[in-house]
C-alpha cells in the first residue's frame, strides 16, 4: 500500500475539521452547559440523574472527536513531512499528546457521569466531584497542548509555500489562544468574565481558515 499523497493528505485534514466542527460544539460546549453546574457537584449529581443519557451521548461525541484526531495527526503528518520531517513529527506529535489528553478527559467524564448519576440525593458526592476536577484539570491541560500544537502548525505552514503564509500566522495566533483558554483556569481558578468568549472567538478565526483553504483550493506547488 502506497504511502498518502500530500493532496489527500490535505483533503483528510479539511473533511477530519469537517467532522470536528459538527461534534465539538455539541460535545464540549452544549451538553456540558445542559448538565453540569460549574463549582456545585450537588446540582451537578441533580442534573446527570435526569439527563443522564444526554450526558452520555456527549460523552460519546467526545470520544468521536478523539477517532477524528488520530485520523487528523496522520493527515498532518503526511501534508508537511516532505516540507521539514521534523516539524512535521513535532506537529503529529504535539497533535497525538493532544488527543491522548482528551482520551483520558472523556473517561473521566463517563465516570463523573456514573458515579453521580447512582447517587442517591445527599449520597456520598465526593469520588464524584475528584472526576469532575480531573476533568476540568484535563480540559485545561489539552487545551494547552493544542495550543502549542497551533504554534508549531504555523510556523510549518507559513515554511511549506502550500498555501498562503497569512495563514500560518493566523494558525498561531489561534494558538496563543488556547494556551490562555487552558492556562487561565489552571492558574487562576476561572477564567475572567468575558475572556472566554474573545478568545474563543480568536482560536476560530485564527484556526478554520486554514482547513477551508485545503478544502476548497488547491495546494501550491512548492517553490
Amino acid at each position: 500500500m502506497g504511502s498518502l499523497s500530500r493532496r489527500a493528505a490535505a483533503r483528510l485534514a479539511a473533511w477530519c475539521t469537517v467532522g470536528l466542527v459538527a461534534l465539538g460544539p455539541v460535545s464540549l460546549v452544549v451538553v456540558p452547559s445542559m448538565t453540569t453546574v460549574p463549582g456545585d457537584v450537588a446540582a451537578t449529581a441533580a442534573l446527570l440523574a435526569e439527563h443522564a443519557t444526554l450526558a452520555r451521548v456527549g460523552m460519546l461525541g467526545e470520544l468521536g472527536i478523539v477517532a477524528i484526531e488520530l485520523v487528523m495527526t496522520v493527515a498532518l503528518l503526511a501534508l508537511f513531512r516532505d516540507t521539514h520531517r521534523e516539524g512535521a513529527l513535532l506537529v503529529a506529535g504535539s497533535r497525538l499528546a493532544m488527543t491522548v489528553l482528551q482520551a483520558v478527559t472523556a473517561v473521566a467524564g463517563f465516570a463523573a457521569v456514573a458515579w453521580l448519576s447512582s447517587q442517591e440525593p445527599g449520597g456520598h458526592l465526593a469520588g464524584g466531584a475528584a472526576l469532575l476536577d480531573l476533568r476540568q484539570s484535563g480540559t485545561g491541560a489539552w487545551q494547552m497542548v493544542f495550543g502549542m500544537h497551533c504554534v508549531v502548525l504555523g510556523a510549518m505552514i507559513g515554511r511549506s509555500g502550500l498555501v498562503p503564509r497569512w495563514l500560518g500566522g493566523l494558525m498561531a495566533a489561534a494558538g496563543g489562544a488556547y494556551l490562555v483558554m487552558g492556562g487561565a483556569p489552571l492558574l487562576l481558578g476561572q477564567m475572567p468574565a468575558g475572556l472566554d468568549a474573545v478568545l474563543g472567538l480568536v482560536a476560530t478565526v485564527g484556526e478554520v481558515p486554514f482547513y477551508l483553504y485545503l478544502l476548497f483550493r488547491p495546494l501550491r506547488a512548492r517553490p
